[in-house]
């Protein structure tokens, strides 16, 4: 596990531990992408709080699978797709078996 001070990068995302002054330890972990805006008028979720390290990738793998499955090709994608998607990518073609 990280130490308190540690950020963990996971692809184009940063998960940090910063536990809030309460009894509940569900929302420890804090994950955000490098993109993200925010602004509460810009409409980017690409944050959020989960319990554990492995939580929070849960939750980021989520998000880029739902970026992917949701696109619509018949219109551009936002900035924020479109670095969940690359991001997303990037991973599946990091961990695929070098097929030499």
């Amino acid at each position: 596990m990280a130490s308190n001070d540690e950020t963990i990068r996971y692809g184009a995302w940063r998960i940090y531990y910063d536990p809030p002054p309460i009894p509940i330890r569900t929302l420890d972990w804090t994950y955000v992408h490098d993109d993200y805006d925010g602004a509460e008028d810009s409409g980017d979720r690409r944050c959020g709080y989960a319990p554990s390290v492995e939580a929070c990738k849960a939750d980021i793998d989520e998000m880029e699978a739902e970026a992917i499955a949701d696109h619509d090709d018949s219109r551009p994608l936002m900035a924020e797709e479109e670095a969940m998607v690359e991001a997303g990518l990037q991973r599946l073609l990091a961990a695929k078996p070098d097929a030499h």
